[in-house]
């Protein structure tokens, strides 16, 4: 298999578009991205929002998703952010409307589901670390709006994910079990998670498809 990092390409239009190309013409080899490996703990925080009690039957409500990125004096960095977005369009069946265009504080893309339309925005604010800060999930769930929200949080340990919820009057706590320390991210765990790896990953081939589109 071929091990690359989509966050070190030059063009990101074209290196998702290679790895497109390898998933589908490549009979017996397999692609795997550090970068979609970077976004596990995201996926699983996400994931976990949809499986609370009274909530999974919401997962179709979702009308607003928007990512904070810090800003820095080098051109926006879209390849975990149009991961992330693509890996909910390819779980949740969105069409995409519009792909991304300029906005005073970012990108917005706008999606289709069956149950009306998405907006997806990145935003860049003044943060003191780089990267992936902050995602939000706005969902209309039994007439009244829901915010999942799943913060960057810094501690003495390390960085962790912290998932809270607002407008369903329950809040999601941080738990070892389901918070995954951000120096499992180092490029030697990642490497090591890769090369463990043995077969194609469909959910991700999914993610990179819809990811490509929004470019």
């Amino acid at each position: 298999h071929l091990i690359f990092d989509s966050a070190t390409g030059q063009d990101l239009g074209v290196t998702f578009a290679t790895a497109n190309a390898l998933h589908a013409n490549w009979k017996f080899g397999f692609v795997i991205d550090l970068n979609w490996l970077r976004l596990t703990g995201w996926r699983e925080m996400i994931s976990q929002f949809f499986e609370l009690p009274d909530l999974a039957e919401s997962v179709r409500g979702i009308t607003h998703v928007t990512l904070a990125m810090a800003r820095t004096a080098e051109e926006l960095e879209l390849s975990q952010p149009a991961l992330l977005i693509g890996w909910l369009a390819a779980q949740l069946n969105w069409r995409l409307n519009e792909p991304f265009a300029a906005t005073d504080n970012g990108l917005r893309a706008l999606w289709q589901s069956e149950n009306g339309e998405i907006t997806t925005e990145i935003l860049t604010e003044e943060l003191p670390e780089p990267g992936l800060a902050r995602v939000s999930l706005i969902v209309q769930h039994k007439q009244q709006q829901t915010e999942f929200l799943i913060a960057c949080i810094p501690g003495e340990n390390g960085t962790t994910l912290q998932a809270t919820i607002s407008g369903f009057g329950q809040r999601v706590q941080e738990a070892p079990a389901h918070v995954r320390p951000f120096n499992e991210n180092s490029l030697a765990a990642l490497m090591a998670r890769a090369l463990d790896r043995n077969q194609r990953d469909e959910i991700y081939e999914k993610a990179l498809r819809k990811a490509t589109q929004l470019l």
